[in-house]
């Protein structure tokens, strides 16, 4: 293990404009850098490299990080492998720790698992391209499917071969352990002690992980027999868990970055779309759709597009997997294949570009399919109808971005002849009913996390249109990003007559006089918050560049992504929506800015005492004795807020009564 001070060393010598200059092309802009983004396709270079701050943004697609990050999201890496490039670059002698016994026994087990399935894997394939049985039946098989050498070999296809131990036998003959055998699901031990091949007389589907390593397996077989099933697929073990893993990712991962992904269902619907040239395509490997699975994928792209079968089962799977995929935020569309057809076959009787133009003209979001499915299936019945519009509600609520639910009511409305007002207000209600019910059965963590996600998918023109619950976020952030890049600065009575002391920094005025209990709803404000504040009692008031490459991922993430801004920001939409003084340059008056932002924490505490008022009103019983006290919380609310306003005016733009 890589020592921490070497660590550190690495990322304090790394400058992001080397880093990223010896992977894109980077023109000066002022004390900056720009680029076309290397994450998305762009005409107009919106990705900005700061050399000051030793981060990046692009303003078209949000990617920002510090240099290991560029490195583990743009060439795949692992943070190690990211540092350990650094080191090399800057000719930086790596210290590392030993590693205790464990962690050298469990590193050793997976190293030799991964071992075995690369045996594994080459001898199924030599079974396949050079034995007899193996080119009768199994490269038969893949021609007679339309597959070629060429693919075959990109996905290291094979066959083991019709006999119970013609694997087991040459796998320890060449010196591989038995239990490395068994525990991969290779082979299986009989009571009297015999080992039998697990795969016997099946085609061979190598599963990879993202570096191309061989981490498990699926079998099919080629005989007809009802009572043996049709795929076989390895067990759980230390390198393979079947719901975090996507079949051909490792040759798709690229091409999801540009084009988005199409989730198919089998092994062949990704072989014979690759081979078609559609390269963005992974499978579940027939399975449900998992959210680990979804969170995969969500590292490359935030477009879905799922195309399975046209029949119920495919349907309802579809569904399934599009409701998940709007959970966590993404971006999803479903295209259904005519009868009879699946990717594989519509491919082979098409073609590649065929069935490109097919998903282009039927790939439907989620709302606008079932709207048409329940449609239909409702007719005229009145009751039918009122029950199906629920059903679509609760899908709405999942949708994160305000508006694109907005567009989704809107559509709904029409499709079902529903007022969309009506809809507008039952999809808020859930909303709220859905957030009251995860807090009950959520651990704060899981909620909070949640909450963060909301934050990220949320875009505002300006701060009257965000719900309260966004604006407490904005806010939280707001008030992080300040500390980190005015935290030295000193506030001047004059500029400031709310401030006494014209010799105090932000951190000390903040921390001593203003928020020092506040509690964050977003974690990892609530992290900058803590660590910005343990180092300023320690003595140590740390420079932003301290911030943007910590170790900790979270915090570096957070750096980047919110400490990057133009003018035209949010602060200055804010600004003038709330008759105060647009900043024209980002930072030129940080005074004022950090004036706003501490009243926004007040009226921010205030709005969120407000809002657990407004969802106990929702879930309270009208003669419950909380109901009643209400009022009396509300009248010391306003009281309070009366008090504050006389100190600050503009707040009276803001302030809106529930």
């Amino acid at each position: 293990m890589i020592k921490q001070n070497s660590v550190q060393q690495v990322l304090d010598t790394a400058k992001v404009e080397e880093v990223l200059g010896d992977f894109i092309t980077l023109r000066r802009f002022g004390a900056n850098y720009k680029s076309n983004c290397p994450f998305h396709d762009e005409k107009t270079p919106s990705f900005v490299i700061s050399p000051s701050k030793g981060i990046y943004k692009c303003f078209g697609c949000g990617a920002s990080g510090n240099s290991v990050k560029f490195l583990m999201n743009h060439e795949k890496m692992s943070f190690v492998d990211a540092v350990r490039y650094l080191a090399k670059k800057y000719s930086i002698t790596l210290e590392e720790t030993e590693d205790t016994q464990e962690e050298k026994e469990n590193r050793t087990l997976k190293e030799s698992l991964l071992i075995v399935n690369e045996y594994t894997t080459q001898f199924f394939n030599h079974n396949l391209l050079s034995r007899e049985e193996g080119k009768i039946v199994g490269l038969s098989y893949f021609k007679e499917r339309g597959l070629s050498l060429e693919t075959i070999d990109s996905f290291k296809l094979g066959y083991c071969m019709d006999s119970w131990d013609d694997y087991n036998k040459t796998a320890l003959k060449s010196g591989y352990k038995e239990e490395y055998l068994i525990q991969l699901g290779l082979v299986r031990k009989n009571d009297d002690g015999t080992l039998r091949d697990f795969y016997k007389g099946r085609i061979i589907f190598p599963i990879l992980n993202l570096s191309g390593k061989p981490i498990g397996f699926g079998a099919r077989t080629l005989k007809k027999d009802d009572k043996a099933a049709k795929y076989f697929n390895s067990p759980e073990s230390e390198i393979y868990s079947k719901s975090k893993v996507l079949y051909g990712l490792h040759v798709a991962k690229k091409s999801i970055v540009t084009d988005g992904c199409i989730l198919v269902e089998g092994y062949m619907d990704v072989l014979q779309l690759y081979q078609a040239g559609i390269h963005n395509v992974v499978s579940s490997s027939g399975t449900s759709l998992t959210e680990d699975q979804i969170k995969l994928i969500k590292r490359f792209t935030e477009n879905i597009t799922i195309l399975y079968d046209g029949d119920q089962a495919g349907i309802k799977a579809a569904i399934r997997g599009m409701e998940l995929v709007l959970q966590n935020g993404m971006n999803v569309k479903l295209a259904l294949l005519p009868d009879n057809h699946d990717p594989d076959s519509y491919v082979k009787a098409h073609g590649g570009i065929a069935l490109k133009s097919y998903i282009e003209k039927n790939a439907k979001d989620i709302i606008t399919f079932q709207a048409y499915l329940y449609s239909q299936e409702a007719g005229n019945d009145p009751v039918k109808k009122s029950e199906l519009v629920r059903d679509m509600i609760k899908t709405i609520s999942l949708v994160k971005d305000p508006i694109k639910r907005s567009f989704y009511q809107k559509e709904c409305a029409i499709l079902m002849q529903v007022d969309e007002e009506l809809l507008a207000r039952e999809t808020q209600k859930t909303i709220i009913q859905q957030k009251v019910k995860a807090k009950k059965e959520e651990t704060p963590q899981q909620d909070a996390a949640q909450d963060e996600a909301n934050w990220e998918t949320d875009s505002y023109e300006n701060i009257e249109d965000m719900p309260r619950s966004s604006r407490l976020h904005m806010v939280e952030i707001e008030l992080c990003r300040v500390l980190l890049e005015y935290g030295d600065k000193v506030f001047d009575e004059h500029e400031n007559p709310f401030f006494s002391d014209d010799d105090k920094i932000v951190l000390q005025y903040v921390f001593d006089d203003m928020v020092n209990d506040y509690e964050f709803e977003l974690p990892i404000c609530q992290k900058m918050f803590d660590t910005i504040k343990a180092n300023y009692l320690s003595g140590r008031i740390e420079p932003f560049r301290f911030y943007a490459i910590h170790q900790d991922p979270e915090i570096s993430e957070f750096v980047a992504k919110n400490c990057f801004k133009y003018e035209h920001e949010f602060i200055g939409k804010w600004g003038k929506n709330n008759d105060t003084k647009i900043i024209p340059h980002y930072g030129m008056f940080f005074k004022k800015e950090i004036s706003d932002i501490i009243n926004q924490v007040y009226i921010a505490q205030m709005e969120k005492l407000s809002k657990q008022i407004y969802e106990m009103v929702l879930t309270t019983d009208e003669d419950s004795q909380a109901t009643n006290s209400i009022p009396r919380q509300i009248l010391y609310q306003k009281a309070f807020l009366e008090e504050y306003q006389k100190k600050s005016k503009h707040i009276q733009n803001v302030f809106r009564t529930w």
